[in-house]
């Protein structure tokens, strides 16, 4: 099986096909500012290439990516064909089960009202797809699968009933794959190995179904989950993933008293404005150097960098502290997310608020790919971990089992209820 994974926001398009052979990526692309003056960015094992592309809609961005795929070669006469297509939607998932077939009243589920926060460029593209490749398989990979079982509590906003909305409005989670799998790394490894107590006593195990685990995700995004176990009950993400806490660009969820004053105060139609709330703000950056470069201004006291960063990192320790409290305690702290794992300065920020708790400040080591890594010193209670996970790997892994009809999948011909 060649697996091609999708991923779209609201302006971009990326990629990776995953070739048969040992589950890793054949090619990669992405293309970014869909709509706008578009780029296409791509590698494969016999090149690479980037430059200015014509993409006014998702329809033209697979075009664009087809077209690619179709002239590229991975080895001398050997060009790569889409067996299946996996489209990984943010939100929408109603059961733990990750995966779901794609067809017509799905489509149409998903379409109801416009398209759920977050899920319009998926869409399109999805729509786009099933078009231009009209013999592979397509499903959808949900990413808040994980987070679908969460308290009623830890999901519902507190809205008048007076709405009248044409679907539920409640808290999503986001990058479910990601969080499950670093859970379920560290939570074993937290029996394995407890802190010995003051006074030499004894050390006592953390049993895993009872571990209280704290997850600092920080990518494009940013956002803490609570994981009591192995299953999450609290999030600080909302109905879309920019909306909880702000992230590298967006300003996360603003109080209704300041949206209220800037809709007021500007003369931007709301749409506009809110475009801009969602992906400028924040600290303001894209790149990775660009986001090292701002955390080390920032420990240098350079401004604006010094504020943006400390507001940043006050704003997501805080939230590890509700996580933690939401927990009733706290035995493991784990940064997941490019950003959170590649930065040992955003770690100490985020640590060195966090001294209330116990945690100490962690170790500037390097944190293997795709392994969990233990970043805190010996006998440190709570322990502090950095995980690196393969998602790419992940879904090739979920699809692989659905399309296997592995048991606990079910039926391969259902159709869920989608939840937006």
């Amino acid at each position: 099986m060649n697996l091609l994974i999708l991923r779209c926001g609201d302006t971009n398009l990326s990629y990776r096909l995953m070739s048969q052979a040992k589950g890793l990526p054949a090619v990669t692309g992405e293309l970014r500012r869909v709509g706008g003056e578009s780029e296409h960015r791509y590698s494969y094992p016999r090149g690479c290439g980037e430059g200015a592309t014509e993409a006014p809609d998702f329809t033209e961005a697979v075009e664009r990516m087809a077209t690619l795929l179709g002239e590229v070669e991975l080895r001398p006469g050997e060009n790569p064909e889409v067996d299946t297509i996996a489209h990984w939607f943010v939100t929408g998932g109603s059961t733990p089960v990750p995966v779901t077939r794609v067809d017509d009243g799905l489509v149409a589920q998903l379409s109801r009202g416009g398209g759920a926060p977050g899920t319009r460029g998926a869409l399109a593209a999805l729509e786009a797809c099933r078009a231009r490749f009209h013999d592979a398989r397509h499903v959808i990979v949900w990413d808040d699968a994980f987070f679908c079982d969460m308290p009623p509590e830890s999901r519902h906003y507190l809205l008048p009933e007076t709405l009248d909305l044409p679907f539920e409005l409640h808290r999503h989670g986001y990058r479910g794959l990601l969080h499950a799998a670093a859970a379920a790394r560290v939570a074993p490894r937290l029996v394995e190995k407890s802190a010995a107590p003051r006074g030499g006593a004894p050390a006592k195990a953390v049993p895993r179904e009872g571990s209280r685990i704290v997850l600092c995700y920080c990518d494009r995004h940013a956002g803490v989950t609570a994981v009591l176990g192995n299953a999450p009950i609290w999030t600080t993400f909302g109905i879309s993933p920019g909306d909880g806490l702000p992230g590298e660009r967006g300003v996360g969820t603003l109080p209704v008293g300041a949206l209220e004053t800037l809709l007021r105060h500007t003369s931007m139609p709301p749409d506009r404005l809110l475009a801009i709330l969602r992906h400028s703000g924040g600290l303001g950056v894209e790149e990775t150097d660009e986001f090292e470069r701002v955390a080390l201004e920032a420990f240098r006291g350079v401004e604006p960098s010094r504020t943006r960063f400390a507001t940043f990192a006050r704003e997501l320790a805080a939230a590890v502290g509700a996580a933690a409290t939401v927990l009733g305690g706290l035995d493991a702290l784990v940064f997941v997310g490019a950003r959170a794992v590649a930065s040992h300065r955003f770690r100490a920020a985020i640590c060195a608020g966090l001294e209330a708790w116990g945690i100490d400040l962690p170790a500037d080591v390097p944190i293997p790919p795709f392994e969990a890594t233990e970043i805190s010193a010996d006998g440190s209670r709570p322990r502090v971990w950095a995980a690196s996970v393969n998602e790419d790997e992940l879904v090739a892994r979920e699809v692989a089992r659905y399309l296997q009809g592995d048991a606990g999948r079910g039926d391969l011909d259902a159709t869920p209820r989608v939840l937006v």
